[in-house]
């Protein structure tokens, strides 16, 4: 009764109370990363059960209508969607170029703190352009909006406001960031339309077949559009981290001198290799 007295205030007046919009932020530093560099830590945040509680419930009844909305090349956070099925198809298109003696590039893009610089106005833009009643827009745009954490540091606790982002440990964050990030599957296979664009949460992997001319005309075509995007949602793409196995890297390194060009990379786990799996005939 407590707590549904307290939800139905944040509905009703339109504010979280301070001891539910509370979080504390904890780092969790990356497998194999140098401790001492801040960029190597993920942060997530431990929320306050009746805040997760409420963002639960609202998360349960948004996935329900999810995969009618959510491209399918999307496999993050979608249940019945596999990541293995991502570098398994990469792995399957650079195995048949390679039997067809075709160009190709696989780009692996790296967005940098994703999750941590979404656009709250992104986001709320990206609900209305599905249609999602104003009712639930503003109940978002509550919970983001009376959000703060707190970070113990030297024995001191600091506190700072939540201004973008979304939560990583708030049970509604990976479907709002699914919901923002979706219409970037069309704004590439618009401008560029490669072989195949898959995405798992935030991680971006791009394929493109043709001509050195043609794919390195995509892959500008395909920086033009996440450059603007990085205007409108505050997703910035990071090329250093920014991965590239291709068949014309000589070709390439002339016109991206700032990408990682690689023979084979890690996606989701799973091995990739421009020089074919060990199974390709």
């Amino acid at each position: 009764p407590i707590l549904e007295a307290t939800y139905c205030e944040i509905l009703n007046y339109g504010a979280v109370p301070a001891f539910i919009g509370e979080g504390f932020l904890k780092l969790i530093p990356k497998k194999d990363k140098d401790r001492l560099n801040l960029s190597n830590y993920r942060p997530i945040t431990l929320l306050n059960t009746s805040y997760k509680i409420l963002t639960g419930i609202i998360n349960s009844r948004l996935v329900k209508i999810l995969p009618s909305i959510i491209c399918g090349s999307q496999k993050g956070f979608m249940k019945g969607r596999r990541a293995e099925d991502i570098p398994r198809s990469i792995q399957d298109l650079i195995d048949r170029s390679l039997n067809h003696g075709r160009d190709f590039a696989t780009l692996l893009v790296d967005f940098n703190k994703a999750f941590d610089s979404i656009s709250h106005k992104f986001i709320f833009s990206s609900l209305l352009r599905y249609g999602f009643p104003m009712g639930f827009i503003n109940m978002v745009g509550t919970i983001l909006r009376d959000s703060f954490s707190w970070v113990a540091s030297n024995g001191r606790r600091l506190s700072f406001e939540i201004t973008q982002g979304c939560k990583q440990g708030d049970p509604i964050s990976p479907s709002l960031f699914l919901l923002a990030v979706n219409n970037l599957f069309h704004l590439i296979s618009q401008a560029a339309p490669p072989r195949l664009t898959q995405m798992y949460a935030d991680d971006l992997s791009v394929f493109y077949e043709g001509t050195c001319e043609e794919i390195s005309s995509s892959i500008k075509m395909t920086f033009k559009v996440l450059n603007n995007y990085a205007t409108h949602s505050g997703l910035v793409m990071n090329e250093t981290k920014t991965e590239v196995l291709t068949s014309i890297q000589s070709s390439l390194v002339e016109s991206f001198p700032s990408l990682k060009y690689s023979s084979s990379a890690i996606l989701l786990g799973i091995t990739i290799s421009k020089n074919g799996s060990e199974t390709a005939t």
